[in-house]
This record gives structure tokens, sequence and C-alpha cells, in this order.
């Protein structure tokens, strides 16, 4: 069970795009960001900040002009430029590829996919298109997303895009959604963007050209972009099969990918691996960077975010390992009322109360599936 579906983070199906990244909910907003003297972003997808001389974070607006959501961390050196995550769309890349010619004459060079899901990978043909001789770079575990669930997802979408498209024409001209409410003009207005978003993603997904990155972080790796270092550190599984954090060591920041959850409950992928996930939460922990870059929601520069989120895994790991000792049934599992004490946190981040109880049954679920399993039991 997933909670962001055939999108790579939102269900197709759904009425509304919901609150897209850099949109926070209830969580604190952080420090207003550096104004880019080179204004706004003429393709109204993303909103720029400079987090250090040379490291750029390109943060997706609450409602982008295309489909994109995921934020990318953009880091120069002397011999060129490194991207993470190339978003959902083209089209989307293809915006950030012009920002960065602004910024800088220098090349991309590489770009780093945290792990397999679309809205990180799908953006990889618009900057090999753009760069030759340009390295796409991920742990083995993205390479084989991509070609497993990855490839069943865009299947998936490519199946249901159109008829979510034709449900939202029909409630504009029915003028009403299907619970009666009728569309006043803001109704409207959401309506017909989301109709409009889904139909350019529809067609650049059915030419869309799959790129494929290295598997080559298989462990540690320090990449030298000439005068700057920059680490990438495999922690998976955890979110995914194939996670991975980028480390700016001079900078002091790092991207996090999906393993840092700013504007909703952690999304549990099928290849998801819970102990992990904690493990990972706490190489973060010890990691000397304080600026932290999630793919979804804003930088985060104070230490509530991850910290809330290692309190919850270590948690969500503590009493799954009681269900598995006490030999609990799934019924039970299920129905339990744990974790109460992470419900605030959770809503914090944009769960609310509904999440919260299907993210905990799920969560503890799969954790007790995994233990189990890695006991020579059977899930």
């Amino acid at each position: 069970m997933s909670f962001r579906a055939s999108s790579g983070r939102w269900a197709v199906a759904s009425f509304l795009p919901v609150v897209a990244a850099g949109c926070l909910g209830a969580a604190p907003l952080a420090a207003q960001p550096a104004v880019d003297p080179l204004g706004p972003d003429p393709a109204g997808i993303f909103t720029f900040e400079a987090l250090a001389e040379g490291v750029w974070v390109a943060r997706v607006l609450a409602r982008p002009e295309a489909y994109a959501f995921a934020n990318s961390l953009v880091v120069e050196g002397e011999d060129g430029v490194l991207v993470v995550d190339t978003q959902q769309s083209p089209t989307a890349a293809r915006a950030l590829i012009d920002r960065i010619a602004l910024w800088t004459d220098r090349p991309v060079r590489w770009v780093v996919n945290t792990h397999w899901h679309g809205d990180h990978v799908y953006g990889n043909v618009a900057y090999r298109d753009a760069s030759p001789g340009v390295r796409f770079l991920a742990a083995p575990g993205t390479v084989e997303g991509m070609r497993g669930p990855g490839a069943r997802q865009r299947a998936e979408e490519l199946e249901t895009l159109p008829g979510s498209i034709r449900d939202r024409e029909a409630w504009l001209a029915a003028g009403r959604l299907p619970d009666g409410r009728v569309l006043d003009p803001d109704l409207r207005d959401q309506v017909a963007y989301s109709a409009r978003l889904r139909a350019a993603y529809l067609a650049e997904l059915r030419a869309l050209e799959t790129v494929e990155p290295e598997p080559f972080v298989d462990r540690r790796r320090t990449l030298d972009l000439g005068g700057r270092s920059v680490e990438l550190v495999p922690l998976g599984p955890a979110h995914t099969a194939g996670d991975l954090v980028v480390r700016v060591p001079d900078a002091g920041v790092v991207a996090v990918g999906d393993l840092l959850e700013a504007t909703a409950a952690p999304w549990i992928d099928g290849a998801a691996s819970l102990v992990g996930w904690r493990d990972a939460l706490g190489v973060l922990g010890d990691a000397p960077e304080t600026v932290r870059v999630p793919a979804h929601g804003d930088v985060q520069r104070e230490g509530w975010l991850l910290a809330g989120e290692r309190a919850l895994f270590d948690d969500l790991v503590a009493e799954a390992r009681r269900a598995v000792a006490e030999g609990w049934s799934p019924e039970r599992i299920r129905s339990e009322a744990l974790l109460e004490e992470h419900r605030a946190f959770l809503a914090r981040i944009g769960a609310g109360e509904g999440a919260f109880e299907r993210w905990r049954a799920e969560a503890l679920s799969r954790a007790v599936d995994e233990l189990r399993a890695g006991e020579g039991g059977t899930p």
C-alpha cells in the first residue's frame, strides 16, 4: 500500500494535485529565501534560492505550470555543474536547465538521481539532450527500480491519465463535482488547472524516453567538480531500495531526497525498508551538514524535521520488535493504537487525522513483516 500512487507523488485519480512541494501546510515557514537577482522563473515552475557560493536550490512552486514535484539541488565547481534530481517532466527539467545557463557558463557534467521515482528521473532526457556527455549517477537499486516498478508505474499512468482528464472536463461541463458541490470560480479554476496540467503531462509521458543512470554509487563516492568535492552516500534500502544523499561539505548542505518528508507522511515505497530508513535517518543525524534539502518542501535549517522523523522511525521499529516478540496477529498489528505521541508531528508535516491512522497501520505491518522475514519467518 502506498499513499502516493501512479504519478510518483500523487494519484492521478485524485481530484486535484494535492498541496505541492514548497507548501508546508501547518509546518513553520523557513527564513525568507534570498531573492534571485535574475528574477522569478519565467516558466512559472520554480523559486530559486542561493544556499552558498555556487550552490542553489530550485524549489517547486505551490502551483507550478508543469508537472513537477521534487526540488533540485544545483552545485557548481570549476569543471562543471552537478544537478540532483530532474523532475517529473522534461518541460520542468528544461526550465531549470535554462536558469542554470543564466547562473553560469559552465556545463552540466553530472546528474545524480537520489532514487527511481518518476518525479526524480523523468527529466533525465532533457539533460542528456542539452549536455552531451553528461554522466547520470545513482545507486544500483535506482536502476533496478526504473526497470521494474518504474516501468509498471509509467504504464499505469498512461492507462489512467486519459480517464482522469475526461473526468475533469465533465465536471467543468456540468458545473459541479461528483459529490454535488457546485463549482464556484475558485474550484472551477482549480479543476481547469488540474485538467490542463495532466493533459500536457500525458503528451510528454507518451513520448518520454527513459534515460537510466549508471549504477555507480555502490559505496560512498567522492566527485571532484574542480575546487569542490561532492560526496554521494548510498543509504538504501530505506525509502526505496536505492536511496542516496548528496553532501556538499564545504557549503554545509546535503540533499536528502525523500528520506526526509516535509509535506506529508513518509511514503512507504513497495521496496522500502523501514529498519533501513531508521538507520539512514541516524546517519543523517550524525552528519555535520546543517542545511538539508528535502525533495519536497522547504529547505531545512533547523533540526525539528529530522528529529521528529528520526524519533518516529525509532519508535516504529521498537514497537514492531515488540509485536514480533509477542506474536501479534495481523489484525492486532493493524488495530493497535500505537505511536500516538507522533500524531502531532505527522499533522505538522501535513498528514491529517485519517492519514495518520492509515500510515500507522501500514507502517507497523510493513515493519513487522520485514523483521519476521529477517529472522527467517514468513511475512
